[in-house]
């Protein structure tokens, strides 16, 4: 969301996969239930015209007990 020319915040989603090979097995992995499912809140400023990154939450949803 752009708050005022050059600020902006946005809200991001992420998902951590976790898969340990054992040995002898190659990639690629199954892919099973996420580990971690969150979210980060940046505050965004740009920058000699490119966006940058000034502050960053990180907000955890979900995570596994194993």
């Amino acid at each position: 969301t752009l708050l005022s020319p050059g600020h902006a915040v946005v809200e991001s989603y992420v998902l951590v996969f976790r898969h340990q090979f054992p040995e002898g097995e190659k990639p690629p992995a199954p892919l099973g239930v996420p580990t971690v499912m969150g979210r980060y809140h940046d505050r965004l400023v740009q920058l000699d015209g490119a966006w940058k990154i000034k502050e960053r939450r990180s907000t955890i949803d979900f995570a596994s007990k194993g």
